[in-house]
């Protein structure tokens, strides 16, 4: 059971990965999207998923691949908007295995098995990986939202129509220089990121797939997230069946005392 420990913590690791990432751009299909104005797409993706309080995505599936294995564990996710996004992780029985939390400023796994608990900082991560990766960047990728972060990622946007949509701007993030793109479909929805980076080696893409619209929001029921590092190859891929908005959720980080803490040093 250890094992789904060290899987819970790669996941965020891989979200963490994304910033130092490269992937290219596959057609989609042959007839071509709608005009719109650059400005107008950018107003209307800049306001994807942001209206709401709290999101409960129930029944998930999460399936995770690494070199030679591969698991598929139930979950359930709750978000508290801008403040805390929470995974509790079933490997079977229905039983919790595990409980991660990303707060704004640090990320605990809480092991039930085990009884122990890892918390870290985001910049722990940051100088083991030479990754620069925030809790709001890890709510963007969950809900397929465009990055602009208190302008941490903006730049220069250039704009392609072409089957759908095409967003891609050059910035520098840690010394490199990145070029991200999002593809919009024509219901104007993020359908694929990719970030393009000459160094490290590493690939990632993410596409999003069967959005759901329910009130006010359109979010993908299901995300694949593919990454090449080096020789390694990894998959993620999540999916869910229901979704609650804004209702009464509860949310808990809290275990017992005689569990060993474990702090990793920034």
């Amino acid at each position: 059971m250890r094992r789904f420990q060290i899987v819970s913590f790669s996941f965020v690791v891989a979200l963490l990965l994304i910033f130092n990432s490269c992937s290219t751009i596959s057609k989609i299909n042959k007839s071509r999207a709608p005009f719109i104005s650059q400005k107008k797409l950018l107003e209307k993706v800049l306001n994807i998923n942001t209206d709401f309080t709290t999101l409960h995505f129930q029944k998930v599936n999460l399936h995770f691949e690494d070199p030679g294995k591969s698991y598929n564990v139930n979950s359930d996710i709750r978000i508290q908007k801008d403040s805390l996004i929470q995974i509790s992780v079933r490997p079977g029985f229905g039983i919790e295995a595990f409980r991660i939390g990303l707060q704004k400023d640090s990320i605990i796994i809480i092991n039930r098995l085990k009884k122990e608990v890892l918390i870290s900082s985001y910049s722990y991560l940051t100088n083991q990986y030479g990754i620069k990766l925030d809790f709001d960047d890890i709510q963007n990728i969950l809900l397929a939202r465009y990055f602009n972060v208190e302008g941490k990622y903006n730049g220069k946007v250039n704009f392609v129509r072409k089957e759908n949509y095409i967003l891609s701007r050059v910035v520098e993030l840690n010394l490199a220089k990145l070029l991200l793109t999002d593809i919009v479909d024509k219901d104007k929805r993020i359908i694929k990121k990719t970030i393009n980076c000459n160094q490290p080696d590493i690939d990632l893409n993410i596409e999003y797939k069967d959005y759901i619209e329910k009130d006010k929001l359109e979010l993908p029921s299901k995300i694949d997230l593919h990454l090449k590092k080096g020789l390694y190859h990894y998959e993620f891929r999540c999916k869910y069946k229901k979704v609650e908005i804004d209702k009464k959720v509860k949310f808990s980080l809290k275990f017992s005392s005689k569990y060993k803490v474990k702090r990793l040093a920034s």
